[in-house]
This record gives structure tokens, sequence and C-alpha cells, in this order.
């Protein structure tokens, strides 16, 4: 999401490299797709747009009303390797009993197929359709004319979709009917439910007493498949909102890797405003030394708190150093003087507090558009600290997660800590979490070299359930 890309994945980058394609795909599975999975909620109010994007050698123009609408799909998106570049090679759209189902090479569409499993309705598009990369889920588009190099596309109707949904409606109707007020109608239609899209044309045609003779004791079979013909229709419009939810979702992730960055004994002064602790923590200090006097305060309370430790800065000319003062110490110490296990742990806790105070992108974002919920990420945040500190990170953890606010924090953690897990079965007995909002995915290779995962938890008492014997043993 924060870098622009040529196709739906970016493999390496900053953070994490995963080398290409052909690396990432699993070797000992004969396929040469690999499938991105969203179950999403996905809502949007009335608005107009006009956007322009770059397909090749052509640049689309699209002015599009946005309606307002509210659904839950599940979205599948399919990419390969191609010419030594990953793009879409399958987007699938699944909502209720609808599936929409395109097959994609090189951004042509050349499969393009819906169904309604309930009713067994099916129908293919054989028109010309392609899709504009450069978004993690590719938005489909239908050349209607072209001048030059530049392809115009009128809102996001698609003639054929439109054609094919009159001939069914039509179908409905006595024979000598007009098919003006049906195309009407369905142009004028916005993305719609099975119930209200069939109350919808009920009303369009309210006043043809044939077609409310026909449909009767069919609602539900109309109903399907109009809903069928409306997700295709408005596919650009889900594509699009389904792309900002994930877009929102991605910008509200933080991540900690693994190996963080050594403390030194001083840092030069460097006049930048910080607001984020970067992936290896290096910018730590730039951080404090962004924060104004009220918030160190803040961070300092609620380190001590929380983790029995606290942390303050000293500053001499153009060099400052970062001091740790542990629980029931009466003096400050330089970090570097305190145990490899500070420098680690540091970055993540002040990271959990930006997040907390909602401190993180203030300046990056305007209101509208700072994330709204977190989550944040961490590898092995257990790395080089004492298991008392371990416990009490967990606990933290916990206590902040149960916190009523208006704005979520969530935590994913890859650890290999029974430290950790102890604390959070632990939290639930104490009733400052419920077990409910914890979960445990384990990953385990198989004798095949495989690696498979398996779910498990906590229940109300805070013990463990479907745990594999020996995993945490020595």
């Amino acid at each position: 999401m924060e870098e622009k890309t040529k196709g739906p994945i970016l493999w390496f980058g900053n953070y994490v490299d995963f080398g290409d394609f052909d690396a990432a795909i699993n070797a000992l599975r004969n396929c040469d797709e690999i499938f991105f999975d969203f179950d999403l909620s996905i809502s949007r109010s009335e608005d107009y747009i006009s956007e322009t994007f770059d397909d090749e050698d052509n640049l689309i123009d699209i002015v599009i009303q946005k309606e307002r609408f509210s659904i839950s799909p599940n979205i599948s998106i399919g990419v390969s390797n191609y010419n030594n570049t990953t793009s879409a090679s399958s987007l699938k759209i699944e909502l209720d009993n609808t599936v929409v189902d395109l097959k994609i090479k090189n951004n042509d569409v050349y499969s393009f197929v819906a169904r309604n499993d309930k009713v067994g309705y099916e129908v293919e598009f054989e028109k010309s359709y392609r899709v504009i990369a450069g978004s993690l889920i590719p938005r489909v588009i239908f050349k209607e004319r072209s001048s030059g190099k530049r392809v115009f596309l009128s809102r996001q109707i698609f003639p054929e979709i439109v054609e094919k949904m009159k001939d069914y409606l039509m179908s409905w109707h006595h024979k000598t009917k007009q098919p003006d007020s049906v195309l009407s109608a369905i142009k004028s239609m916005g993305l719609m439910g099975k119930e209200e899209g069939f109350s919808y044309f009920k009303k369009a045609f309210y006043s043809n007493s044939q077609f409310q003779k026909n449909v009767e004791g069919y609602e539900d079979e109309v109903g399907e498949v109009i809903q069928m013909y409306n997700l295709c229709l408005h596919i650009t419009d889900v594509v699009q909102e389904a792309n900002s939810t994930l877009n929102s979702f991605f910008l509200g992730v933080r991540y900690l890797g693994p190996v963080r960055a050594s403390a030194e004994r001083f840092y030069r002064y460097q006049d930048l405003q910080v607001d984020e602790i970067d992936h290896l923590g290096s910018n730590l200090p730039m951080v404090i030394n962004s924060l104004d006097s009220r918030q160190k305060s803040l961070l300092k309370n609620w380190m001590e708190e929380n983790f029995g430790f606290s942390l303050e800065m000293s500053g001499k000319g153009s060099h400052y150093a970062l001091l740790i003062k542990e629980e029931g110490e009466g003096k400050y110490f330089n970090i570097s003087d305190m145990g490899f296990g500070y420098s680690q742990v540091l970055p993540i806790v002040v990271s959990i507090w930006l997040e907390k105070e909602n401190i993180v992108g203030s300046r990056k974002f305007n209101f509208s558009l700072r994330p709204f919920d977190s989550l944040i990420v961490i590898e092995q945040p257990e790395l080089h600290l004492h298991p008392l500190l371990q416990y009490k990170f967990a606990a933290a953890i916990a206590k902040l997660s149960s916190l009523k606010s208006k704005r979520k924090i969530r935590f994913v953690f890859e650890t290999h800590s029974n430290h950790i897990i102890e604390a959070f079965g632990d939290a639930i007995e104490r009733e400052e979490i419920e077990s409910k909002n914890l979960g445990i995915t384990i990953f385990n290779k198989t004798d095949e070299g495989l690696t498979e995962t398996k779910s498990s938890g906590f229940d109300e008492d805070g013990y463990l359930i479907d745990w594999p014997a020996g995993f945490l043993s020595a």
C-alpha cells in the first residue's frame, strides 16, 4: 500500500523479502497460482468521483456516481507469473448465493461467468473486458469507445450485462412489452440485495399487471437472479470499495521485525519531527525527542505502571541519551548499560503507546484519512527479555486490549514464549480479557515438509484448548 506496483503483490520491500513469485510458491505443490482470500464488510455513501488510470499505453478516464450500499462479500484474488511479472490471474466475488468468476491473462479477461447456485442460473459474458492493474484487487473495465490513446468509460455500466439482464426481465413481461422502460430501470439501479432488488423492479413496473402476475410465487428465484446481474453491473463499485477498505486496514498496520536496532550510548540530535517507530526500531530516539513534555510524562507513567521501568531522555549539546530506571531503583542508567533486552523491547512498548494515544500518523493523515483501527504485528517480542518482563509485557497487552475505546487496537505476535502464553491465560482467569478475544494459530511442519496450521485458544478459565503435547517443551 505504501508503494506503487505493476501487479497486485510486491514480493520484497522495506519490511520483508519473499524473493519473487517462484520463491514464494510452495515447491512441493503442483500449482502455478497463489490465492488471497478476504471476507470483507464494505459500505459507501453517495458521492461523485473522477479518476484517471494509466493502463499500458491508454489513459482511462472514469466519472462515477458512487451510490450508497453496504455488503459483506468474499473476494478471492489469484496471481500467477506471466512474462516474469506477477499479475492477476483470477478474480472471484461471492455474495450470498451469487458467484462472479473472472479468469485473467495479461490484464485481459478471457472468461467472465456469473452464477446463482441456489436457483441454478448461470450466464457468461463474452465482450472485451480488461482489468486495471496496480491495486490489490484488479478493477474491471469495458472499453466503450476510444479516441486516440484515451479510452472513455461512461459511469461503470457494462452494455452486455445490461442487455442480458434486460432479456431476463423481459421474459417475465408480456411479449409485446417495449424494452425502453426495462433498460431505464436497470441503468438507474444501485447495488442492492435480493429482497431490495426484487422490490425495486416490482415498484418500477407497478402498473404492469402481466409482470406482477408472472412473478407471483417466484419472488425468491427472481430476486436471486436480479442480485446476480446487479452484482455484475456494479463489480467496479465493489472492487473499488474493497480496495479502499483494505487500504485503510493496511495503513493501520504497524510492523516490528524480530531483530531490532541495538542501543547506543549517545545519539546525535536531529531536528526532525517523527511520530512512528520504524520496523527496526532504529528511529526510537527521534520519536522520543519529537514528543512534547506532557506526552513524555504520560509515556513515563504508563511504562512504570505496566512494565515496571521508565524512560527519560537526557541531552547535552548536539547529543542526547536514553536513560532507563527500573522499579525500586532511585537512579536512571544509560540504556547501553542496562542489558540488550531493553533495546529490543523499547521500540515495541513505545509503538504500542503511540497507537494507544493515537499519535501515529497524526501528521501524515488528516482526520478523515487517519485509519480508525490499528493492528500491531510483532515478531518474537520475547527476544532477549527476562522471563518476568515477557510475562509483564503480555499482561500489559491483555489489559490494553480490554480497554473500552472507540478506536480498536489489535495485536498479532509471532512467539515461542510460554511465558507470554501463560500471561494471556492468567489475564483470562482474572477476567481482564475474554477468551473469545484471544486466538492462537500453531504452525507445525509435517513429515512431508509442508507447514500446516491449527487453531487453538483458551477456555473461559484461561486454560489452553486443543494444544499439541510438548509444543513448548524444551
